[in-house]
């Protein structure tokens, strides 16, 4: 079994083992259905459908999802794409596209 690790960047944890390719990466966070309040039901999905890109990555694979406590975004592929689809996909979440709000709301109502 491969050891898990330990460290931070700034103030926030961070885990990683070795493994077989490909490389995998998450954010993961400590959000989810159970923080909403019945008029705002579905907002954390929908940041979480904004803060995705809309178009995929050649050769990397991704995707999102919001449960009851935990909201995440994972990647998997060459680390020299998964990382800085990580730090994009983080830094969207602090300036969301509000363009696609609609787009996504719609997306939403159809799953």
């Amino acid at each position: 079994m491969t050891e898990l690790e330990r460290t931070s960047l700034g103030a926030v944890p961070v885990f990683y083992a070795e493994g077989p390719p490909p490389f995998i990466g998450s954010l993961m966070f400590r959000v989810g259905r159970a923080d909403e309040q019945a008029p705002a039901t579905g907002l954390t999905h929908l940041v979480e459908h904004l803060a995705l890109p809309i178009t995929g990555r050649p050769a990397l694979d991704f995707n999102g999802s919001v449960d009851n406590i935990l909201t995440s975004f994972w990647a998997a592929g060459d680390s020299d794409l998964v990382l800085p689809f990580l730090a994009d996909t983080a830094s969207r979440l602090g300036s969301l596209p509000l363009e696609r709000l609609d787009t996504e709301r719609g997306i939403l109502l159809a799953e």
